[in-house]
């Protein structure tokens, strides 16, 4: 929206200072709201009832609506990128993804985790080597870094294990107009900029990975809000 006497774009495009201590509420409630669900996710539950658990604890945390259904997905559907809630019931040896985005106070605020009813050591391995595009990425988490870029290092890391994901690497926190993280993006990440980083792995017919990390650009590098 632009007028002939402002142009009120930068106002979204990051937070103010003074709204940063409210979208790292939003953060660690919904981080709190789902460590409070585990107890409750467990083998021959459905991935519906497990949302229902989780929803639960996200209002009474707080939260006022949903951005998006909760997404449970388990199994053989945890390898559809951006899957949704089905009625699959839990079983041992699945990978389960809990995909979560609800309104704290106005502000946008999203997780998802990677969860193990067991795990071998190959996909120990494969999940290990995943932890570590955010460690590779991470280090190109400062002001003034052209998010284009960060976009290729996270995809030429997991490509170096033959792995790839159909959706963009990164997008704005708590519902900010920027940074946006994908090959042809010319973002830049700037101080105060909000972002959630999310690349994927995705072994057809088997399972899938895919961790979303809140970041908040600093003075100096960089926080996580999710922790």
């Amino acid at each position: 929206l632009k007028t002939d006497f402002l142009d009120p774009s930068t106002v979204f495009r990051k937070p103010f200072d003074d709204e940063i201590p409210l979208i790292r509420d939003g953060f660690e409630r919904m981080v709190r709201s789902f460590n409070d669900s585990l107890d409750m996710i467990s083998i021959g539950k459905s991935e519906r009832e497990i949302r229902a658990e989780i929803d639960y604890r996200l209002i009474r945390n707080g939260f006022d609506d949903f951005v998006f259904s909760t997404v449970v997905s388990s199994g053989i559907r945890s390898s559809v990128p951006l899957s949704r809630t089905g009625e699959r019931v839990i079983e041992k040896g699945d990978v389960i993804i809990v995909d979560m985005s609800a309104l704290y106070k106005g502000y946008e605020i999203s997780i998802s985790r990677v969860l193990f009813t067991e795990i071998n050591d190959d996909l120990k391995k494969i999940w290990d080597f995943y932890n570590g595009v955010f460690e590779i990425s991470s280090r190109n988490f400062y002001q003034g870094k052209r998010c284009g870029e960060i976009d290729s290092i996270a995809r030429e890391y997991l490509g170096s294990e033959g792995y790839s994901y159909p959706h963009y690497t990164g997008y704005p926190a708590a519902g900010f107009s920027s940074p946006y993280i994908f090959p042809e993006s010319n973002d830049y990440l700037e101080r105060n900029s909000v972002f959630i980083f999310s690349p994927g792995i995705y072994v057809k017919g088997k399972y899938g990975f895919r961790v979303k990390r809140a970041i908040l650009i600093g003075d100096h590098g960089f926080t996580i809000m999710d922790e």
